[in-house]
């Protein structure tokens, strides 16, 4: 009888694991990274009853949930916690003689190496991790990793302008999909190819190359069964696309299709807690708006990034933006004078320095970071989001606008009273003992009445 009830109280819970490991699933492909990660800490005090004897059924996914939250660590930029997953995937790979999970182990950490910089590990790890893939290509998900793989791979060849050895890579991929077309197919696997395709087209010195790649961005992003990473790399090519276009067209009207874009950015970054991709959206704000001559609304969004840097452990990235709000305050008589001489953009998207933007590169120099551990962070109840660095902010950390109920926390309300005095929804003054400073550029010898600002 002891036996009967062991085994219902093991059957159980492994039903329970399942329909959590369904949410996981449907989570991570959602982009629902904050509730992924906390259903996957379930996970792990579950598996615990088993005692170290897990039972076959879950052996699969625990390899599956290490690897996801592998991914989203990366994809977060804590580099850190992402290496540690991805050498707790290989032990549990090799533990319950799961293929899949040593190749996807190696697999993130080529990850790791690429998000910190190091390309030629990049290749060592992914060459290894397709090795071990090809040998054990069995069911469905042995292809999805593959493919993934050369996805990365790519990439990284691109990044070392090894174009020859990228193409070799792409005809694997697209052998992988052709066999699958003859399966039951995977969304997944022609998502590897399409931006893989698209890789390609946007590097190609061909305008017709490059309108086929925007259109295969587009194509992803409208397509709501894409996963939501694929997503938001189809909008950061596309975005880059358009500020070639930009420089070369000389057509304003271009600002106009990338700002929606950006915005699109922003919100998904905020949505899964995506900073470094968040960051990256407010620099190329800033910068757009520096183009359009709106001083004031380019120095909002550095500083926003600048703190955001500062808040999240991006020291390097602090240091950088420092250098464009100097180099931008540095320089108002020469921005005046562009636009009285009504300069091309080209002259102005050089001296924003928007072709850091334009082949991927300033989000790999992005992940050299310092991570702040859990401890550092004091964590409150009830606690609201800042309007500036969009951490939280409680206790009696924080500040309440008066007037519009904006939230800033204790650092940013300091930083926005040094800037300007004023909250950046309403207006009004932050600290009234101090006298409010919006901006207005002051160039001698300009006796004319100031100019309002062309708002981006």
């Amino acid at each position: 009888m002891m036996k009967e009830e062991k085994t219902a109280e093991k059957n159980k819970l492994i039903k329970r694991m399942n329909r959590i490991y369904s949410i996981i699933f449907l989570g991570y492909f959602g982009g629902e990274f904050g509730k992924v990660l906390k259903y996957i800490e379930r996970e792990e005090q579950l598996i615990k009853h088993f005692q170290g004897d897990v039972p076959e059924e879950i052996k699969g996914l625990h390899t599956a949930w290490l690897f996801w939250r592998a991914n989203i660590y990366a994809f977060r930029g804590d580099l850190a916690l992402s290496f540690k997953d991805a050498n707790e995937l290989l032990r549990i790979g090799q533990l319950y003689d799961i293929k899949w999970g040593i190749s996807a182990g190696t697999y993130m950490l080529g990850m790791y190496y690429l998000l910190s910089g190091d390309l030629d590990k990049v290749l060592v790890h992914l060459d290894r991790a397709i090795r071990l893939s090809e040998e054990n290509l069995n069911d469905l998900g042995d292809f999805q990793l593959l493919a993934f793989e050369h996805y990365l791979a790519i990439r990284t060849l691109f990044y070392k302008e090894d174009l020859e050895r990228a193409k070799k890579y792409f005809k694997r991929l697209e052998e992988i999909r052709e066999i699958m077309e003859l399966k039951p197919g995977d969304l997944s696997i022609n998502d590897s190819y399409r931006m893989a395709k698209a890789v390609f087209l946007k590097s190609s010195i061909r305008s017709r190359d490059r309108v086929m790649a925007e259109d295969i961005f587009r194509e992803i992003i409208e397509d709501d069964l894409t996963h939501f990473i694929f997503k938001l790399r189809a909008l950061i090519g596309l975005c880059e696309l358009l500020l070639v276009e930009l420089r070369f067209s000389n057509d304003i009207n271009i600002i106009s299709e990338i700002k929606p874009l950006i915005e699109k950015l922003i919100a998904m970054a905020q949505h899964s807690g995506l900073n470094y991709w968040l960051l990256e959206a407010y620099i190329l704000h800033g910068k757009l708006a520096l183009v359009m001559f709106d001083i004031e609304s380019s120095r909002r969004f550095l500083t926003q990034a600048r703190r955001m840097a500062e808040r999240y452990g991006y020291l390097g990235l602090v240091d950088t933006i420092t250098g464009y709000l100097e180099t931008m305050m540095e320089r108002l008589d020469t921005w005046e004078q562009l636009e009285k001489n009504e300069a091309p953009l080209s002259e102005r998207m050089e001296l924003a320095r928007l072709d850091d933007h334009l082949k991927g590169k300033f989000r790999m120099g992005m992940m050299k970071m310092e991570r702040i551990d859990e401890g550092d962070v004091t964590v409150y109840k009830g606690s609201q989001t800042c309007l500036v660095c969009k951490g939280s902010a409680g206790g009696f950390n924080f500040y309440i606008c008066p007037k519009c109920s904006s939230v800033y926390c204790k650092a940013c309300t300091q930083a926005v009273i040094e800037l300007e005095n004023q909250c950046w929804s309403c207006n009004s003054p932050i600290d009234s003992s101090k006298p409010v400073k919006p901006y207005k550029p002051e160039i001698a010898g300009d006796t004319k009445e100031s100019k309002k600002p062309k708002k981006y």
